[in-house]
């Protein structure tokens, strides 16, 4: 089913967290203004991923994730509010950036 781009959300100069189907609530990537496209006849998320000064190897790198797969999504207002809150979360030793986790 093809979606209009009027009933898509626009992720414009915001932070989304995406929790994908076959993922773990851990592994969720968080994209800087990410924006849809469409690849192959399929829908996609495409953004660079957040940097958070981790060291990880995909900060900074584009993804491309199948908006089909979304299973949930957190809209922060800036990547600051992202930022201030995984670093939080992680200060407290929980899991996740919500504490979420796959049963």
């Amino acid at each position: 089913m093809e979606e209009s781009n009027q009933s898509l959300p626009d992720f414009q100069d915001r932070t989304v967290v995406f929790y994908l189907r076959a993922a773990g609530y851990d592994h969720a990537p968080a994209l800087d203004s990410p924006t849809f496209e469409s690849q192959g006849g399929r829908l996609f998320i495409v953004g660079k991923q957040t940097k958070v000064g981790s060291g990880h190897w995909a900060e900074g790198q584009q993804f491309s994730i199948a908006w089909d797969e979304v299973q949930m999504y957190v809209v922060f207002g800036s990547p600051a509010d992202y930022k201030e809150l995984r670093s939080s979360r992680r200060n407290t030793g929980e899991t996740g950036l919500f504490g979420l986790r796959r049963r």
